[in-house]
């Protein structure tokens, strides 16, 4: 088991509960908005267990509970590269190890993919990440103006995807 975060002092008392249930682990300080950090996690991993089998990619943080017209830019961008980037950098490397490792299939959060369609769609991520993180700031925004937020909020072509 390899336990990833940027707090060294509860990452590390997480393996000593695994060691303590007869379990092997692994404590790798990462921020998962930075690449490097990702890209280590996932080699360090590969270094101590030979492979990567699974992963849950869990990391996240809530932010400031602000209105938008209140909210921060640095604390919009430190939950967007958390809670969004973190996700597809930690899916990118990941991905591309079992990839090379021969692997074909892959778990996210107990979905089974083939790991050829990450690769073939990820324009389509991009655009439904584009898509839902808009729509969700206008719902925001539309609680804010005192709409009840079952409003219906359009982004795009709603054809574009057939």
């Amino acid at each position: 088991m390899v336990v990833a975060g940027r707090r060294e002092a509860e990452g590390k008392e997480t393996i000593d509960l695994i060691r303590a249930a007869g379990g092997d682990g692994l404590f790798v300080k990462t921020d998962v908005s930075r690449a490097a950090d990702v890209r280590a996690l996932v080699q360090k991993t590969v270094e101590k267990f030979g492979r990567l089998d699974v992963a849950f990619n869990n990391a996240g943080i809530e932010g400031s509970w602000s209105s938008i017209a209140e909210q921060s830019e640095e604390d919009w961008d430190s939950t967007i590269d958390i809670n969004l980037k973190g996700v597809w950098l930690c899916l990118k490397y990941e991905i591309q190890q079992m990839l090379q490792a021969g692997r074909r299939g892959y778990r996210q959060h107990g979905v089974r993919r083939g790991l050829h369609r990450f690769r073939a769609g990820s324009h389509l991520l991009r655009e439904q990440a584009r898509r839902h993180g808009a729509n969700q700031v206008r719902r925001a925004r539309n609680r804010a103006k005192g709409h009840s937020g079952k409003r219906r909020v359009s982004c795009g072509n709603r054809n574009a995807y057939g």
